[in-house]
């Protein structure tokens, strides 16, 4: 599961009554896990009780990316900004830098 964050910076700089393409672009922040398979520790119990562990490590992952608020996105159209404004609380699949817990950066074509 990731967790995403969004900040639109022409918002800082533009009037708020002006609504267009500029306004919708966001930078986006994430927070995930990664190999998290137990509330402490990658452990399970087998069959005959005993403690097994899965062997693989648990990281945590910082993602950056781009975002478009769809909620700013200017339209006469009545139906379309409903559309557009139920549409704002998913996250566009967009590419996305991840750097992680174990030292690595990541490149994602695709990542919501």
């Amino acid at each position: 599961m990731t967790i995403w964050a969004s900040i639109s910076p022409a918002s800082f700089f533009m009037e708020r009554e002006k609504k267009n393409i500029l306004r919708s672009m966001c930078l986006s922040f994430g927070f995930g896990g990664e190999n998290i398979y137990g509330a402490a520790y990658n452990n399970y119990h087998d069959k005959e009780g005993r403690i097994t562990s899965v062997g693989l490590p648990r990281y945590k992952q910082f993602y950056l990316s781009i975002d478009i608020n769809t909620e700013m996105i200017p339209s006469k159209s009545k139906f379309l900004r409903t559309v557009f404004k139920a549409l704002n609380f998913i996250k566009i699949p967009a590419p996305a830098i991840e750097l992680n817990t174990l030292g690595e950066f990541k490149f994602h074509p695709i990542r919501w």
